[in-house]
Order: structure tokens, then C-alpha cells, then sequence
């Protein structure tokens, strides 16, 4: 589902939809990554049908965006924090949420808005305890940096 993943992590189930985007077992968005896909594919096999996961060319074709653009979307918003808050991002909120248990330990994004590149990095601390973020804006556009929340496993 196309909104699966941000309903989740909107209403106190981070952790799990963390889990879900992230799992490789078959079928999953983790399970195309082990198999090199770099774009998503029609159907949860991949291949000729279930449970048969080789490609051939009556298996579909492999570049449907609505499947993965839910976990890119959910991606954007969750994990790198980033959320426009007005038309063509001139203003941002930026509220990363971190799971040392789960991962990942670092992430780096950005993104190349008509103002110019809006970036944001963050990385645990090698105990895990502490968040460090860093944000990058072009002129012209502002913030709301929500104070990341110290890491912590449970849902939230």
C-alpha cells in the first residue's frame, strides 16, 4: 500500500513501519534491493510467478513508481526528516526519526529545490544516545527544526 508506511510511522508505529521497509524477506521492497533491482517492479516476485522469483519476459515489466512511491515519500518525510510546508519547499520542517535498534546509524540526503540544494544529514553517536543533525539551506528558504528526539527503540 501506497500509504502504509507513512500512516504508520504517523500514528506511533515507527518502529514497525522501520521493520516493514526494511525487511529482505520475499516479498518485500528489501527483498528487490538483495535481488539488484533499481527500480520497482510490477509485482512481488519479480519473476514468472509465485513462488518462482526468476525474470523472464512475460514477468512484467520493472519500473512502476506508485509501488515504491509510498517508501520514497515515507523515506523523505521519516527517516531524513525533510517535509516542504509551503509550495516549492521555501519553507521546510525538519523532524528526523531515529531508531538506533533498527537502523540505520547515519543518513545523508538532499534535495535540489528551485531555491537551490536543501540538505540533511544526521548520524548517532558511536554509544547510540545522542543524534547529530545537520541542515543546509539555500537563501530564501526557512526552517522549523523539530529537536530530534533522543534514540530510542520503542514505537513513537
Amino acid at each position: 500500500s501506497k500509504v502504509l508506511l507513512d500512516v504508520l510511522s504517523s500514528n506511533g508505529k515507527h518502529t514497525s513501519a522501520l521493520k516493514l521497509a526494511t525487511q529482505t524477506k520475499e516479498p518485500s521492497w528489501g527483498w528487490w534491493w538483495t535481488q539488484n533491482a533499481t527500480t520497482c517492479w510490477e509485482h512481488w516476485p519479480g519473476g514468472n510467478g509465485w513462488p518462482n522469483p526468476v525474470w523472464s519476459p512475460t514477468s512484467g515489466s520493472r519500473n512502476h513508481i506508485f509501488l515504491c512511491g509510498g517508501l520514497v515519500e515515507w523515506y523523505w518525510k521519516h527517516l531524513v526528516g525533510l517535509t516542504p510546508t509551503s509550495a516549492a519547499f521555501t519553507t521546510v520542517r525538519v523532524a528526523p526519526k531515529v531508531n538506533p535498534e533498527v537502523g540505520p546509524s547515519s543518513l545523508v540526503a538532499e534535495y535540489q529545490s528551485v531555491s537551490g540544494i536543501i540538505a540533511s544529514s544526521w548520524k548517532l553517536s558511536q554509544k547510540g544516545d545522542q543524534v547529530m543533525l545537520d541542515v543546509t539551506l539555500p537563501l530564501g528558504v526557512s526552517s522549523g527544526i523539530v529537536a530530534v528526539p533522543k534514540p530510542f527503540s520503542s514505537d513513537y
